[in-house]
């Protein structure tokens, strides 16, 4: 195994230079070529395009230009290639490298990562969510102020949780303004 890897990244979003991974492999040694597709605008983008084109979409196309234009080189300098721009649909992407490396009698090993779709995934009820944005070990609140009807009222609600094994934690807290009283 190598000390060093050197990578070398050809994208941040959808819609990046064409010309980035073949700078990338002619520009000096790299050992791993990396694509990063996955920016939230780049994700509404994929999103709207499997809702118009059709299911077996939801792929950052380009990426297929900048593999027909590399792949050859890399597989000559023995660089890897590692993206993410399968996006929503990472089975179809493979199947489209898979369809160029042939076209190019380039013989490169093509692997890709299913089973995290959360597209059917919306929030509870109505068109917002509660998202914190926080990063680890970090805290944040959020709060509603509401009036209680006399004799009291049941407060319900849905949550997602468990999405990450032991570090998804939330509680509620209810403050009476009348008494000062903090509930857990």
């Amino acid at each position: 195994m190598k000390d060093i890897i050197r990578i070398g990244n050809c994208s941040g979003f959808y819609g990046d230079r064409l010309a980035a991974a073949r700078e990338m492999i002619d520009g000096g040694p790299i050992d791993v070529l990396t694509g990063d597709y996955l920016a939230e605008l780049t994700m509404t983008i994929l999103y709207n395009q499997m809702q118009s084109r059709g299911e077996n979409m939801g792929y950052v196309g380009t990426f297929l230009k900048q593999v027909r234009d590399v792949a050859a080189d890399c597989k000559a300098r023995d660089i890897k290639i590692v993206s993410n721009a399968g996006g929503l649909n990472p089975r179809a992407m493979a199947e489209e490298i898979e369809k160029i490396l042939a076209e190019l009698d380039v013989e490169m090993r093509v692997a890709w990562i299913d089973g995290d779709d959360f597209s059917g995934t919306i929030p509870y009820s109505g068109v917002y969510e509660w998202y914190s944005g926080a990063e680890a070990w970090a805290w944040r609140s959020f709060y509603q102020s509401f009036s209680i009807p006399a004799g009291g009222a049941t407060l319900n609600f849905r949550t997602f949780f468990e999405i990450e094994g032991d570090w998804d934690y939330g509680y509620v807290e209810v403050h009476d303004l009348t008494t000062g009283e903090w509930y857990t």
